[in-house]
């Protein structure tokens, strides 16, 4: 089994890219009203969580809890798909690697992933209700960033436990 992953190792991790970008794709592809309700779903659950008596706030308290919760929960989701992505993008491009020499893997899954967020965003201003942002463009970078970082420090912890 080990064997066939590693034969298909790069049919693999595109797939999973892909999946990925896909996936990103749809969520962006979300009308307004459609992502509004998405990340309602969840803010409203952490409310209850976190503050279970929210409910008896007066309106406008409630109002401005759950829209600073709001861009808590938006931002997170923002940086944690990215960082999923940069994970995948860096394992495909160590993939590759075995086939082509590609000198700096990191910086290259950095700035695939980078230039996949400067497109998502381009695509939100073709989306009703939905804006393309450049800080939203700096926090995917930031997130694939730390998926690259994070494997990169995973790759790093199994190389020191082989010689050990």
């Amino acid at each position: 089994m080990k064997q066939w992953i590693r034969d298909h190792a790069i049919v693999l991790t595109l797939l999973l890219v892909l999946s990925l970008m896909i996936l990103i794709f749809s969520f962006s592809a979300q009308p307004a009203e459609e992502s509004d309700d998405t990340s309602g779903f969840f803010v409203t659950l952490i409310l209850k969580i976190l503050v279970p008596d929210s409910d008896s706030l007066d309106p406008e308290a409630k109002w401005e809890l759950e829209h600073k919760v709001s861009f808590v929960v938006r931002k997170t989701a923002h940086i944690t798909e990215y960082a999923v992505l940069g994970f995948a993008l860096l394992l495909h491009v160590m993939a590759l690697q075995l086939q082509l020499k590609i000198r700096f893997p990191g910086l290259s899954a950095f700035l695939v992933g980078m230039l996949y967020a400067v497109s998502d965003e381009v695509h939100q201003l073709f989306v009703p209700g939905r804006s393309g942002e450049g800080k939203d463009v700096l926090l995917d970078s930031v997130g694939v960033l730390l998926g690259v970082i994070f494997l990169s420090w995973l790759r790093t912890l199994r190389v020191k436990r082989r010689r050990s």
